[in-house]
């Protein structure tokens, strides 16, 4: 036996003994945007447009959202439609791309934005309209928002898929196909941008997952849309109750009286090693009524009363065992907003309030969770930053520009979670294997 050979015989049998020894035990990197385990992104669905005719609902800012609670959100909610507009005169709301000038927090707060195909025109409607060269417009715009602001950014494209009240809803095949070409654009031209699927939490009425699902390989993070508007059991929806203790463990798990007939957490986040985000949820304080075609809002008894409400259903969120429980839920979107909607098939209209951050009890009791939460190292949230004094401040929505003051992190009185490549706490024979091979090819390459 040649020196080289016994060398290469050593070589294997120590390769052998590494396998052995540290057998492979499922290292997974983190996806695109994911923040360590252990830690969760606070984020906020606000209500940002400027329309005098709302002035106790619109005109919302991060900056004032911030001030409220008490906390820099570590997350902001805008949301789009596509086909983009692209000329800055057009007067097609809908058509509109969202307007990151509203982002006034100056931290450095992701960007979740919701991209809804809902347009219909004389030549098609919904993802009829959603062409390559749309989705093209679409990448280059994240691609140059991200870039030029150094936020991570997150696509929720087409959420609620699985619900008849979307344009483009209960059409599944279309869906995915549709998801696919998206996936590969944003893949080609935008590959730093977090691709998030998103149906509407299952009502246990055949709003399904499965069929809407377009793979593994074209999915970064799984979330849904989850609300409490009174048990799913109740004969009317216009009353005030608080939700079960438990709530959000029902629904993400497929249990209890309220959760529907599947799994979500296992089958597709802990199943499948994606990370899983409330893309948007709250629980609603109803405070007035109106009939069918009446204009006149009652007033709605206060029940168990607005913060029991609210709280009843973040609590189930962000309980210490819901949490220790799942892992790989790594971020939250409150739907920081007041709204008019029907209930009851169409039968009447209520005016249901799902802010955390406005009515005085409510946000001292979601404040202290959160404060909690902070000081445990268990938050991400926004770090203040210091604006670079040779940039511009200007902002466009353009797919082929996007011009944003530069931002370099200075200091931050919030816990952030920190950044980590891998989830920790596993051990890989395959880092065992490459540190060996690496010291057997020196070896060699000393004979």
């Amino acid at each position: 036996m040649t020196p080289t050979t016994a060398v290469a015989a050593a070589g294997m049998a120590l390769l052998a003994a590494a396998m052995v020894a540290y057998p492979a035990t499922g290292v997974t990197a983190l996806a695109t945007g994911e923040p360590a385990d252990g830690t969760v992104i606070l984020g906020a669905w606000l209500y940002m447009s400027d329309d005098p005719s709302l002035p106790d609902i619109g005109g919302d800012r991060p900056s004032k959202f911030n001030s409220r609670l008490g906390y820099n959100g570590g997350s902001f909610q805008l949301e789009q439609s596509i086909p983009l507009a692209l000329n800055p005169y057009s007067t097609a709301h809908e058509e509109m791309p969202a307007n990151f000038s509203f982002l006034d927090d100056g931290t450095d707060a992701s960007i979740f934005l919701t991209v809804y195909a809902n347009q219909q025109r004389d030549n098609g409607s919904g993802l009829a309209l959603v062409t390559d060269d749309e989705l093209t417009k679409l990448a280059q715009q994240v691609s140059n928002v991200s870039a030029s602001t150094n936020k991570q950014m997150y696509i929720r494209f087409c959420p609620e898929m699985n619900g008849s009240w979307m344009l483009y809803g209960v059409q599944a095949d279309a869906f995915k196909a549709t998801w696919i070409r998206m996936a590969n654009i944003m893949r080609s031209l935008a590959p730093n941008v977090a691709l998030v699927w998103s149906p509407n939490f299952d009502l246990g009425d055949g709003t399904t997952y499965a069929p809407y699902y377009p793979g593994d390989d074209y999915v970064d993070w799984v979330g849904l849309s989850a609300y409490w508007k009174g048990s799913k059991s109740a004969a009317t929806q216009d009353v005030n109750t608080q939700a079960p203790s438990d709530y959000f463990t029902e629904i993400v798990d497929g249990t209890g009286t309220e959760g529907g007939l599947v799994n979500f957490y296992t089958n597709y986040a802990s199943g499948k090693g994606k990370p899983f985000v409330l893309s948007e949820g709250g629980a609603a304080f109803i405070t007035c009524e109106e009939a069918s075609g009446s204009s006149n809002c009652v007033a709605t008894a206060a029940g168990d009363g607005q913060s029991t409400i609210e709280m009843s259903f973040w609590n189930s969120v962000l309980s210490d065992s819901f949490l220790s429980a799942h892992p790989l839920f790594k971020m939250f979107q409150i739907f920081e907003h007041k709204k008019f909607e029907e209930y009851n098939g169409g039968t009447g209209m209520v005016f249901r309030d799902y802010r955390v951050s406005v009515d005085g009890t409510t946000r001292d009791a979601f404040a202290a969770r959160v404060a909690t939460l902070a000081s445990a190292g268990k938050l991400v949230l926004g770090n203040v930053v210091t604006a670079s004094s040779s940039s511009s401040a200007s902002v466009t929505n353009s797919a082929t520009s996007a011009s944003v003051s530069t931002a370099s992190t200075s200091s931050s009185s919030k816990t952030t979670g920190a950044a980590a490549s891998v989830r920790p706490g596993f051990t890989s024979s395959v880092a065992a294997a490459a540190f060996v091979l690496a010291s057997l090819g020196a070896v060699l390459f000393a004979f």
